[in-house]
C-alpha cells in the first residue's frame, strides 16, 4: 500500500509533508485493525473483542458524563481542548467497571491467579489507551488542520473520530490475553 501511495505521490509531486499525513491516515488505522484479526484467532479473542468494544465506548461515555458534570481543569488544551482530567478519570472508571461486568456476565476461564484482577488491570489499562488513541487521532487533526475526519456520520466526525481509541484498545487487551 504504501508503494502505491509513493508512486502517486511522485507522479503528482506532492510535498513530503502532506504524502505522510495522508499515508499516515491510511496505514495508522490498517495496522491497528489487523490486530483484530489477530484476536479473533485466540482462544479469548471473543473476549478480547468484547472488552474492546465494550470498554471503549464506555469508557469514551463517561468521560463525557463525568467530564460534564464536573468541569475543571483541561487535560490537553491545545490537542483536545474540551476534555478535563475528571473526565479523564471518570472515563477510567468506567472501563475498569464494564470491565468487570465482561467478567462476570461472561465468566470467561483465563490462566491467571485473579481473574477478577486481571479484568480490573485489562478495564484499567485499556481504557488509558482509548484515551491515548483519541488524543493520538486529535493531534493528527490538528496538525493537518480539520476538525473532523469524515462526515458520513454527521455531529459524530467520522468512522475514525468514533473508533480511534478502540483500535488503541484493541491492541493492548490483544498483547495482554496473549501473555495470560
Amino acid at each position: 500500500m504504501l508503494g502505491v501511495f509513493s508512486v502517486i505521490a511522485i507522479i503528482k509531486g506532492v510535498e513530503n509533508k502532506n504524502f505522510l499525513s495522508t499515508a499516515l491516515l491510511f496505514i495508522y488505522p490498517a495496522l491497528l485493525l489487523l490486530t483484530m484479526l489477530i484476536a479473533n484467532d485466540m482462544t479469548d479473542g471473543f473476549i478480547v473483542l468484547l472488552l474492546a468494544f465494550v470498554v471503549s465506548p464506555a469508557s469514551d461515555t463517561f468521560a463525557y458524563l463525568v467530564g460534564s458534570l464536573i468541569g475543571g481543569k483541561k487535560l490537553c488544551p491545545k490537542i483536545s481542548p474540551k476534555k478535563t482530567w475528571s473526565g479523564a478519570i471518570g472515563g477510567t472508571l468506567g472501563g475498569v467497571l464494564c470491565g468487570l461486568a465482561v467478567y462476570f456476565i461472561f465468566k470467561p476461564t483465563v490462566n491467571f491467579f485473579s481473574p477478577v484482577l486481571l479484568f480490573i488491570i485489562a478495564g484499567l489499562i485499556a481504557s488509558i489507551f482509548n484515551l491515548f488513541g483519541d488524543l493520538f487521532e486529535s493531534a493528527i487533526k490538528r496538525k493537518v488542520g480539520i476538525k473532523d475526519m469524515g462526515n458520513i456520520m454527521p455531529g459524530h466526525g467520522g468512522v475514525l473520530d468514533r473508533i480511534d481509541g478502540t483500535m488503541f484498545t484493541i491492541v493492548f487487551l490483544t498483547v495482554l490475553f496473549l501473555f495470560v
